[in-house]
């Protein structure tokens, strides 16, 4: 039989039926995704979205890297893109060349499910075997936190990249550490790479857990055979983690040498930041509230119960001897320190580990969880199959990647949303006078640089220009009389603007400082001062006419991290080529290749059984999709115990279904309490908030209760369709109310327009009036 030829070999390497089957379970667990138009609006991923927009718009205007976001923070710039990692937003913003930044972002999501299932699919495989790895694949890939929470409910994609990568780099990096294979020191160094690129933080989690397997490894699995081979193991991995930290320098090397120039340490001011989490919460089933709750307050973040519950089988399986019990228990030894840090219990090692508030977020340790507990699930197939019970290896894997999928089904149901609309600055800053703050941030303000200082506070000018259309820079109130200045050029990286005084005067433009901004006036430099408080560029310019041109320059953390980065791109393009050269001069030569074993394949028949699993998931998640559209809007809903169920729709998506008004009478300057049931019967365009008037029998308007600040992570946006959820209104009497029968109405108004809702009649048609109401029988008494 003649031997095979390096082509053959690396077509039975991929042509894995198992890999098949997992791609199709990741097409189901990014269902709402690939289902739905546009992205949940008031997440993490709007501001991901706005982001992708600043690096799209910087490669339109030909800046490939640009370190300032100019649209954000109220216009006056930021540099999240020298601080943060941002792989995410060039993969995005490479697809939103032609689809937008939107798609941008709903694609890289998508691409991250397929990364992440996958990625544990390859390292479970030659840890437990192609069945058993399938079975890890699905309890990953429909862990509750992996695929409602992070994609879906908290928007967070940098994160979400990370974890799909982490898998990857740990296989890549076994698979080095046990071969010495040359393609594997590029899978190693170029995931490594990604990784840091991907997230901050995560990253640094990731890489201290590769550390401590790979550790791990070689002390208890695979011990090198002599003191030679360990060092030769040693040097390949930390070669090949040396080039991907020179690679990525251009961007940790900047960030750290110029963390100071920014106000990085508010970003761990908050101790609630932590969000601990109850062992309650973590091991409770998913509801559909779960699923449906668009409150951040009010997310439960679940291990899932297929995961937790194979997770312990799989530690129970160490009670029996298995080729593989010293990997089972490394995944074992991880998990109940990451449960711990979760909980309210650990809260003097966060108080006391210098390195722990740098995670900021307890819960991002579920990302480590998920992957414990999967590797931990896969382990139970194998310890399954030398049972007695008449169910083969494969069987095993079919059942319990069944159980994972379709415990995983509801979770794929979450709250719809409404098309986010057009993404340009000013939708930026429309966003930015919602919440109270920029988008390019967290509530911290971490990036701000350490010039500003006060908090700071939109310029009409500024917004009314922005949302226009236009742009405005200057400070045109400072200008002394006679004089004009008019912008010529704008980009990310810089401003130029055309200035004729008739005396010397200092421009102030609406600009935050920030190393790296250097001024020319008339081609010469000139010096930039900085504004107390608000931190803005002013530059002294003389009488006459001139030319001004602000832009953005690297400084020398950021010279020296592209040479560096460039120095790694060439390692890498240098040792490729020599791989590639070497590959072709032994099969021109005739010489064979190392010998490597192929990893082991799923089987057809179960291949095809898993298949139909996944198949079946997504008509059933279709079919179940329908009806819940059906039903969200089909039928008058009630609300068991209110006081009065009344069903009421608005123009605007919104009804009232019932209400509780326990007081029919109040004093002047009194309050009275209401409880309205409020319900989503269609995708709402734009947040309503809630008012409540009373009416003397005048008309005239004696009491209110509005509501101009709704909750930012609850918008009426972004409510499930069908469901009841109740609004407490307090209105208040005025002092004077002088007494009598008096009219208590309800309605919904929008906060940027003031618009007024309007209930619906019978046919369905709006009426003309701008509110609902509920009593005309209640009493103002002395």
């Amino acid at each position: 039989m003649a031997a095979e030829n390096p082509i053959q070999r690396r077509f039975k390497a991929l042509a894995d039926p198992g890999l098949g089957v997992v791609l199709l379970l990741a097409t189901l667990a990014a269902w709402p995704l690939l289902t739905r138009a546009s992205m949940p609006p008031f997440t993490d991923a709007h501001s991901h979205i706005f982001r992708t927009y600043e690096i799209l718009s910087a490669w339109r205007a030909g800046i490939l890297y640009p370190r300032w976001a100019p649209d954000f923070y109220f216009g006056y710039g930021y540099p999240v893109f020298d601080y943060y990692s941002t792989l995410s937003y060039y993969l995005a913003a490479a697809y939103a060349w032609f689809f937008g930044p939107v798609a941008g972002v709903k694609f890289l999501f998508v691409l991250t499910t397929y990364l992440a299932a996958t990625g544990v699919y390859l390292f479970a495989r030659d840890e437990w075997g192609p069945a058993p790895a399938i079975v890890s694949a699905a309890v990953f890939a429909f862990a509750p936190y992996i695929v409602l929470v992070e994609p879906i409910q908290r928007g967070g994609l940098p994160e979400a990249l990370a974890v799909a990568l982490a898998p990857w780099v740990l296989w890549g990096f076994t698979r080095l550490a046990r071969t010495g294979s040359r393609a594997f020191w590029f899978v190693s160094t170029l995931s490594l790479a990604a990784l840091v690129l991907a997230h901050n933080l995560m990253s640094f989690v990731f890489i201290g857990l590769l550390c401590a397997w790979l550790g791990w490894q070689m002390l208890f699995i695979d011990r090198p055979a002599s003191r030679a081979v360990l060092f030769r193991t040693l040097a390949r991995l930390a070669t090949a983690a040396l080039v991907a930290a020179v690679l990525t320098a251009y961007m940790w090397l900047p960030a750290a040498a110029e963390r100071g120039a920014v106000q990085f340490q508010n970003a761990f001011a908050l101790v609630q930041a932590r969000r601990y989490l109850s062992f309650d919460m973590m091991f409770a089933p998913m509801t559909t509230h779960d699923v449906q709750t668009v409150d951040i307050a009010l997310y439960q973040f679940r291990l899932g119960w297929p995961q937790w519950i194979l997770g312990l089988l799989g530690a129970l399986t160490l009670l029996r001897a298995s080729p593989h019990r010293r990997a089972l228990l490394f995944w074992l030894l991880v998990t109940p320190p990451c449960l711990f840090l979760m909980d309210p219990l650990s809260t003097w090692f966060w108080d006391h580990v210098s390195l722990l508030p740098y995670l900021q977020f307890s819960y991002r340790l579920l990302d480590v969880t998920a992957l414990s507990l999967a590797f931990l699930a896969g382990a139970v197939v194998n310890a399954l199959a030398i049972t007695r019970l008449p169910v083969s290896r494969n069987g095993w894997a079919v059942l319990l990647a069944a159980i994972a999928v379709i415990a995983g089904l509801p979770l794929l149901n979450p709250a719809p949303w409404p098309d986010l609309g057009p993404i340009n600055p000013a939708a930026i800053m429309n966003l930015e006078l919602f919440r109270g703050r920029g988008v390019g941030t967290t509530f911290e303000g971490e990036f701000l640089p350490v010039t500003v200082q006060a908090t700071p506070q939109p310029v009409q000018a500024v917004v009314d220009a922005v949302l226009a259309g236009g742009r405005e820079k200057v400070d045109r109130a400072a200008l002394p009389a006679g004089a004009t200045v008019d912008a010529t050029g704008h980009d990310s990286l810089r401003d130029t603007f055309s200035l004729k005084a008739p005396v010397a005067f200092t421009l102030r433009l609406f600009t935050f400082y920030w190393p790296g901004w250097t001024a020319y006036l008339d081609g010469a430099r000139t010096p930039i001062v900085v504004t107390e408080p608000e931190g803005f560029i002013s530059v002294a310019v003389p009488a006459g006419n001139h030319s001004l041109t602000v832009q953005l320059e690297d400084t020398a953390p950021r010279r020296l991290g592209w040479a560096l980065s460039a120095a790694g791109l060439l390692i890498v393009l240098t040792v490729g080529a020599t791989f590639a050269w070497s590959r072709y001069w032994r099969r021109h030569r005739g010489a064979p290749s190392a010998s490597q074993q192929l990893p082991a394949h799923l089987a057809r028949q179960p291949a095809m059984l898993l298949a139909g699993i996944a198949v079946t998931g997504l008509l059933a998640r279709g079919a179940l999709d329908y009806a819940y559209r059906w039903q969200a809007a089909h039928a008058v809903p009630s609300v068991p115990n209110a006081q009065v169920q009344r069903f009421t729709r608005f123009d605007d998506g919104m009804a009232v279904v019932a209400y509780d008004l326990p007081e029919l009478s109040a004093r002047p300057g009194g309050q009275v309490p209401l409880r309205v049931y409020f319900e989503a019967v269609h995708l709402m365009a734009e947040p309503a908030s809630v008012f409540v008037h009373l009416y003397g029998a005048n008309g005239q308007l004696w009491g209110q209760g509005d509501q101009p600040d709704p909750s930012l992570f609850n918008p009426t946006t972004r409510w499930p369709l069908g469901v009841p959820i109740a609004d407490d209104a307090i209105a208040t009497l005025k002092s004077d109310a002088p007494p009598g029968r008096y009219t208590l109405a309800v309605g919904l108004w929008n906060r940027a327009t003031g618009a007024r809702s309007h209930p619906l009649d019978a046919t369905g048609h709006p009426t003309d009036q701008d509110k609902l109401i509920l009593s005309e029988s209640f009493q103002v008494v002395p």
